[in-house]
């Protein structure tokens, strides 16, 4: 499985264990919700590091965890 995909799946558990929808998400962070789409589904080929920290941020889990795959 590529670190896309798997940094996706993480992503989209996080967020639902959060109770967010992909676009309260995506208002959350200033992001459109297609971009949050990709991002979960393994799409979107470079996330920033600033995006990453902000979704980490706001799902309440480690950056680490999603900088480091």
């Amino acid at each position: 499985m590529s670190s896309k995909v798997q940094l996706g799946r993480i992503i989209k558990k996080a967020r639902e264990d959060a109770e967010l929808s992909q676009q309260q998400l995506a208002d959350e962070i200033g992001k459109h919700v297609s971009y949050i789409s990709r991002i979960e589904r393994g799409k979107e080929d470079n996330p920033t590091r600033e995006v990453l920290r902000n979704i980490a941020k706001l799902l309440n889990v480690k950056a680490e965890d999603l900088l480091g795959l």
